[in-house]
Parts: C-alpha cells; structure tokens; sequence
C-alpha cells in the first residue's frame, strides 16, 4: 500500500484524483464538525467553495440549514457558523446542511471525483483508517491547509490516520506522509497542545475558541466514516 499525503488542496488537484481513494482533511473545523453533524443526525451535507453558490442554493432549499465561516467567524446572514458546537443534534437531526467554509469545504470539491472520498479527522482517524485499510489500494490524503498553506493541525491529523494503517499494513509514504506521521509522533502524547502550535490554532484561541479546538483535538471518539456520494454530490453516512 502507498499513501500520499498533500499538505494543501490546491497540491493535490493537480493529480489525477478519480484514480485513487482520497481522505480530506480540515481539523479545524469543517471535518470535524462535520463528522460531529452526521453522528448527530444530520442527513446530508453539500459542500461548497464559494459563499454565493452557498446562498443561491439555500434559496432553493429554504428549510435546510446554511452553514459556513470566513477568518473563523460565522458569515452573515448565515444560519450557523463552523463550530462543533453549533451542529447540536437540537439544530441538524433529521435537516441537510449547505456548507461553505474558508478551506475544508475547498479541499472536499477537489477531491470529489477521487475512487472514493472520505472525511477524516482527529476524531474519527481510527475508524476512518479502518475503511481505508478495507479497500486495499493506495490511498491520497488531502490536508486543507490555510489560504494555500501548509496548516500543522490538518498534517498532524494526517499523521494520526497513518499511524493507525501502518499498525495494521506496510505501507510506503511520500515525504508528505512520513513528515505527518513524525509531527504526530511529536505530539501525540498531547494533541491538544499540537493544534494550539498551529497558527490556525492559536488564531482561533485568540479569538475565543479553545474549547472547540480542544474538543477537536480528541483522537477517535467517533466510530463513523463519512463519505462524499458523487451521485448526489453530498458529505454522508
């Protein structure tokens, strides 16, 4: 097995993704609330990259909920915003989300048409490394990053989705892999400290989320695996 690891999104759509199975990444916070919608109970989610693509289809779909953040705060006239805490199963269970974020959703549009796309994170990298092991064939792991930057937080859940397969297979690894599996080596006995390092992190800390990079720095409390249905162009279980 070979894993590739692509520190941002923008690296990776230049490959060819419809070859391989993919898993994107964006530790804080779109996959990681994300993961935290579907458990919830959430149906579907329907990623997008841009904020007017994101309103238009919200008029078509007036009781599903609108969701998105720009430089970590919520976007007007937004329903919520990209906190954890906003996908409380009160708010999605049973609702489909239409979701535009600064780099998560970006980084899930240009892996969609990848073999198969899964979305990873710090709380689901066991289960989400489990699925990809089933599958047998090369993997391509895709880190958000930040406005086209390489962001610690999304490597060092990379690292973490690399430990759990290398426990299980051989596998060979990119620099780009083997680079994240020793950044989460560097940090694992403290994962919350690792994502307060990342400059994101410490921007998010700054303007008052720590409790929700804390809770997003918890390795594998979610047992689930959300995909991308290309059919339907929508993040589910």
């Amino acid at each position: 097995m070979r894993i590739d690891c692509f520190f941002n999104h923008q690296a990776f759509a230049v490959n060819k993704p419809e070859e391989k199975n993919a898993i994107a990444i964006d530790v804080l916070r779109a996959t990681s609330s994300f993961i935290i919608a579907l458990a919830n109970g959430a149906k579907d989610i329907t990623p997008f990259q841009e904020i007017e693509a994101a309103r238009a289809e919200k008029a078509k779909r007036p009781q599903d909920i609108l969701s998105g953040e720009r430089e970590g705060n919520i976007i007007p006239g937004f329903d919520i915003g990209n906190s954890p805490y906003d996908f409380s199963p009160a708010m999605v269970k049973g609702r489909a989300i239409i979701s535009c974020t600064t780099n998560g959703t970006s980084a899930i549009c240009a892996a969609k048409e990848a073999k198969n796309l899964w979305l990873g994170a710090l709380l689901n990298a066991p289960a989400v490394a489990k699925t990809a092991l089933k599958e047998q064939s090369d993997l391509v792991i895709v880190c958000a990053g930040t406005t086209g930057s390489p962001s610690l937080d999304d490597i060092l859940a990379a690292g973490a989705i690399i430990n759990h397969i290398i426990k299980e297979k051989i596998a060979s690894l990119n620099d780009a892999a083997l680079i994240a599996k020793q950044i989460y080596d560097l940090y694992a006995a403290d994962l919350y400290e690792g994502l307060l390092q990342a400059e994101h992190g410490a921007k998010l800390h700054r303007i008052g989320r720590g409790r929700e990079i804390e809770f997003c720095a918890q390795e594998g409390i979610y047992n689930i695996c959300p995909y991308f249905d290309k059919k339907r162009g929508v993040v589910t279980l």
